[in-house]
């Protein structure tokens, strides 16, 4: 999903919202936010995606700033 230089744009965000609401039960509440994000409408493609994509960025996005916090 992040492009080479540590990025992620908001398309991509609103794309893993989507893809985080449709994998856990929440059918009605993505189509509500694709509706208005279009989220399904960007150039990523859902296969790509390895599932629960959402859930590992932050979890990554959190031990990094844990890590740089320590230094």
């Amino acid at each position: 999903v992040c492009s080479s230089d540590l990025s992620v744009s908001m398309d991509e965000i609103n794309f893993l919202i989507w893809c985080y609401m449709k994998e856990n039960g929440f059918p009605h509440a993505a189509y509500v936010f694709e509706t208005e994000s279009f989220a399904e409408s960007t150039n990523i493609s859902y296969s790509h995606i390895p599932p629960n994509s959402l859930i590992t960025l932050l979890q990554k996005s959190l031990l990094y700033l844990r890590l740089e916090k320590s230094i």
